[in-house]
């Protein structure tokens, strides 16, 4: 389940204990307070959930861990800048020279956005030489948003009709609204002067701006990002959780919700963007773009800036990972519960050691939980990489830097002359694809026709699932 959920539970509550009084004779009302038992606390309720359920809150909360380690990390990698800077410079060549007058559409003055740095050339120009990732991603977001650079390779692209179909299920976050609501009312006051409107209005905006601080952004601040982004009260970008959330009821939300994977704003639109018009630059315009590096920068700068959670970002770079012809297959998205386990082209022991809290993703954590509170002994302690319910050799840990082996669509086999002698079978690459993991917060399945090794999928009641959603917030939120 995703953040940003909690109103609807705490309004439920605040009407129950609120609402109008029912007149009842003495006798049925005593009856009733007998009866009714005293709501359980966070820790009560959380006491008595079931292993399972427990398991299920610390795999939402080693996710949002991972999640927010790995946009750090992400975000100051050379190779994921560099190939941004490369993308980037690629988009304002071509625009120069189609369109020498319209170079400032890659710019923006919006206080609220992340990585803006002006309109003027010299700004935009000093980002292609020498920006941060954040600056690289807002130049090109500017320029693919408003159909600049689509148009310049070939049209805007149709919205994925899985994207069309989840977004109604967007809603704007009541938070927003009443920001909305109360800044017009201040800016029609008429015993305010500019001056006290514009600090009165800044003073609110800290409700929905982003929280963290600026010494503390990953990558830092560049002095042209300060002079937009930054006033007394700190960050002023408007992060997407700040404006939308997801409906409990929405299909993608229960989806993800058995697959184990966060919800935020709903699928990354933006990245499909991105990932599809890298696909196009290397197939137009000749740019030696890694697909996987692209990915991961989009990574980077929605998981800094709370756009979206990496299930999101994820999703949306597969729809456009369907769309590319021949793409690496190492790129395609596993989603499931070992979701974090695959982030071409970084290896997993590169994970291990630079992401994941105490070098164990988040499914390892819920099943250590998961072992311990039902009393299973725990599996001796790993010597290798592989783990007891997946074995090492099931796929290679890559050791090759992130800069090598760029994901170029697989070459087609060319037909060998007749003249030449048959030669013998080269030997087959090593199948590089990840093997499905099911829930690994269920015990292993038994009985005819199962696999040793592969659980299965929990069936659960809707008390029970109402139940782990509200142990959920509560660990989430308190």
């Amino acid at each position: 389940p995703g953040p940003g959920e909690t109103a609807s539970h705490e309004g439920t509550a605040s009407h129950e204990e609120t609402g109008p009084a029912r007149t009842a004779s003495p006798a049925g009302s005593a009856s009733r307070a007998r009866s009714r038992s005293p709501q359980p606390g966070p820790e009560q309720r959380n006491s008595a959930a079931p292993p399972w359920v427990m398991a299920r809150i610390r795999y939402a909360e080693e996710s949002l861990a991972f999640d927010k380690r790995l946009g750090e990390y992400l975000a100051e990698r050379e190779a994921v800048v560099a190939e941004y800077r490369k993308m980037a410079n690629a988009a304002w060549k071509a625009a120069r020279e189609q369109h020498p007058r319209s170079l400032d559409v890659f710019g923006d003055t919006s206080k609220y956005k992340a990585g803006v740095v002006g309109t003027s050339r010299q700004a935009l120009q000093q980002v292609l030489r020498g920006g941060n990732l954040r600056e690289l991603v807002a130049l090109l977001y500017e320029g693919i948003s408003s159909d600049f650079v689509p148009m310049m390779l070939g049209g805007r692209e149709q919205q994925p009709p899985e994207i069309t179909e989840e977004r109604p299920s967007r809603r704007q976050r009541g938070t927003h609204a009443e920001f909305e609501r109360r800044a017009k009312e201040i800016l029609a006051r008429p015993d305010l002067d500019a001056g006290q409107k514009r600090t009165a209005v800044e003073e609110l905006e800290r409700s929905v701006t982003i929280g963290t601080r600026p010494q503390d952004a990953r990558p830092p601040l560049s002095e042209a990002e300060r002079r937009f982004a930054v006033n007394e009260h700190g960050l002023t970008w408007l992060p997407a959780t700040s404006l939308y959330d997801l409906a409990m009821s929405a299909d993608f939300q229960q989806r993800s919700e058995a697959s184990g994977g966060l919800v935020a704003t709903g699928t990354a639109g933006s990245t499909y963007r991105f990932m599809l018009h890298a696909a196009r630059m290397r197939e137009q315009w000749g740019v030696d773009l890694d697909l996987g590096l692209i990915r991961a920068g989009m990574l980077a700068v929605s998981l800094t800036v709370d756009h979206h959670t990496f299930h999101e970002v994820m999703r949306g770079a597969q729809l456009a990972l369907n769309d590319v012809p021949g793409h690496d297959p190492a790129l395609d998205y596993t989603d499931n519960w070992g979701r974090y386990w695959n982030i071409h082209p970084f290896g997993e022991q590169e994970l291990r050691e630079n992401v994941a809290r105490d070098g164990r993703f988040p499914d390892e954590h819920a099943r250590s939980l998961l072992d311990e509170l039902e009393g299973r002994s725990l599996p001796p302690a790993r010597t290798g990489t592989g783990l007891p319910h997946r074995p090492a050799p099931a796929r290679p840990i890559h050791t090759r830097p992130a800069t090598t082996g760029l994901n170029r669509p697989r070459p087609r086999s060319q037909p060998q002359p007749q003249s030449q002698p048959q030669s013998q079978p080269r030997p087959q690459a090593p199948d590089r694809t990840v093997a499905h993991r099911t829930n690994p917060l269920d015990a292993p399945a038994t009985g005819p026709g199962s696999s040793p090794g592969v659980g299965t999928l929990q069936d659960v009641t809707s008390d029970e699932a109402e139940r782990h959603r509200e142990g959920l917030l509560d660990a989430l939120y308190g």
